[in-house]
């Protein structure tokens, strides 16, 4: 009988949990059908074809997180190029002929980038809106210190970031012998090596520099893994340990410990200087706008340094042909490459090491997926060429998505999935000229936005990339180990800019054996000094 009441009354908790899961699934059912029915959005006459989905709220956005090129490449093949998709409560108008670019970027009236930008980065770093009243910071005086970023004070810095990073290299191999091989991790090694350099560059040096480095460095990796998240919306109250470490971050930056620091850039120096003299933001306030310029800095800076590197690593013919580069530079300037001395590499040398620039270029068209957005204004009709126009909605998004548009492509790059080296070389020459339907194309190359949205520290960024890569195949042997497998690319962070490994490789790393070309060439210098 007891045995018989159990099962009774099993049977019953069975049915009582599923009568919850049943009620439940025909919730989200009827929710499911009022929206489609009530609030999903209906194309209008003229409108680009649109992709809804079904999913209230998220729409299309669960596609187009998995794969955003399979997924766009799919409309572009069904709709043409231009269509409009509903991701994540956005309506989002996407442009897939680059030849239409131009014409958006020089919408500065109709269409606004300043908005998004600004709602993203107080949302994300946790400062006030730049743009409010009391507490933001006047436009003008934003772009005004961009100047610290180009001209005389970009030299300056590019000269800064070499120096920093010959020290931070120099104690990276220290009390190493010629011949004896270092074994590390290739993405955390290049993360290791360019964040203290540019951190330093950036806001000056202090005491313990080192553990300090490394303490912020895990913090920053940590804090950068789920920023896909806060991008997305998601509250950082719903992601604690993101909280703790961005946190951590902005103790580091607030006006108390940056005062212990000294040889602040320009740029830093000036913006604590606006940032103080507003009486109403508080010590946190200020630490989140020192964190966002940070990860500006570095968050795509960092594994565009590595996939550079690593597919130069993977690829002997690329590896040969920067290498002697490098040496060609050393040999015309009379240096001799050893980490223990000091080489100089003025930025007006940069533009002339093409071979390197056109593996730099080609590494971020296989990894950097940003998306440049524009917001309507008002209800507009667009003028994308004469005669043609797109209507746009009030509050609408404007897309322009390069990876699909243009860095893989094969009409505009041939095998677009295979990496090559020297695909921006011509005659020796930085390669300007890439076609699509037999006219030239405007933008060809934009792994950094796009007009009033491009990003305004990109030469630092390349010039730091630049150098990085300059400096480690000057000083150091360097080569993968055996069968380690391919690093994969990680979507997730698709839109966001630069895109990350899924993993790490090993690789090893020595002293430079310098050959005994370099040594007849050092005593020639000596003789002709003497």
């Amino acid at each position: 009988m007891n045995f018989v009441s159990s099962r009774t009354r099993g049977g019953t908790r069975l049915l009582g949990e599923m009568d919850g899961v049943i009620t439940a699934v025909l919730l989200v059912a009827t929710v499911a059908i009022a929206y489609c029915v009530l609030g999903r959005r209906h194309r209008r006459t003229g409108e680009p074809p649109l992709e809804a989905g079904w999913i209230p709220y998220i729409g299309k956005g669960l596609e187009f997180a998995r794969n955003p090129h399979e997924f766009l490449l799919k409309l572009q093949r069904k709709h043409g190029n231009i269509f409009s998709v509903y991701l994540v409560g956005r309506h989002i108008t996407f442009i897939m002929d680059p030849h239409l670019f131009p014409a958006v970027v020089r919408q500065g009236k109709q269409l606004d980038f300043h908005d998004f930008a600004n709602g993203l980065s107080s949302r994300v770093f946790a400062h006030p809106r730049v743009d409010d009243p009391i507490l933001g910071l006047p436009n003008s005086v934003i772009q005004r210190n961009y100047q610290y970023l180009k001209g005389s004070e970009l030299v300056l810095l590019t000269e800064n970031v070499l120096k920093n990073l010959q020290i931070v290299l120099l104690r990276e191999v220290s009390g190493t012998s010629s011949g004896t091989w270092l074994q590390a991790p290739l993405y955390s090694f290049c993360q290791r090596l360019l964040f203290h350099s540019v951190f330093v560059t950036l806001f000056g040096h202090g005491d313990s520099d080192g553990p300090l480095m490394a303490n912020m460095h895990q913090h920053f990796k940590s804090f950068d893994q789920s920023f896909p998240l806060l991008a997305a919306r998601v509250p950082i109250s719903l992601l604690p340990t993101t909280r703790r470490h961005r946190a951590a971050l902005l103790k580091k930056l607030c006006p108390q410990q940056l005062q212990t620091r000294s040889d602040f850039c320009g740029f830093v120096r000036r913006k604590i200087e606006f940032l103080e003299c507003n009486n109403n933001l508080s010590d946190s306030n200020r630490a989140g706008h020192h964190l966002a310029f940070l990860w500006a800095s570095l968050g795509n800076t960092l594994p565009a340094a590595f996939w550079a590197l690593y597919y130069l690593l993977r690829h002997p013919d690329a590896l040969t042909a920067i290498r002697k580069e490098v040496d060609d530079v050393l040999k015309s300037t009379g240096q001799y490459p050893k980490p223990s001395s000091f080489l100089k590499l003025s930025p007006t040398m940069l533009p002339d090491l093409v071979c390197l620039g056109s593996a730099i270029s080609e590494s971020m068209r296989l990894c950097s997926a940003s998306i440049n957005i524009r917001v309507a204004q008002d209800d507009i009709d667009l003028e994308l060429e004469p005669g043609r126009t797109v209507p746009l909605r009030k509050n609408d998004w404007l897309a322009m998505y390069p990876q699909t548009a243009l860095h893989l492509d094969p009409e505009i790059y041939p095998e677009p999935e295979i990496y090559k080296y020297d695909r921006f070389l011509e005659n020796g020459q930085e390669k300007t000229n890439f076609y699509k339907g037999g006219q030239k194309l405007h933008h060809y190359l934009m792994p950094f936005g796009s007009g009033v949205s491009m990003c305004p520290g990109r030469f630092l960024a390349l010039n730091e990339i630049k150098q990085f890569l300059f400096l480690l195949f000057a000083v150091l042997d360097l080569e993968m180990l055996p069968d380690q497998p391919h690093v994969k690319i990680d979507n997730s962070r698709a839109g966001l800019g630069v895109l990350t490994p899924t993993g790490d490789a090993l690789f090893r790393y020595r002293p430079r054996t310098v050959t005994d070309a370099f040594c007849k060439h050092e005593n020639e210098t000596k003789c002709s000094n003497a």
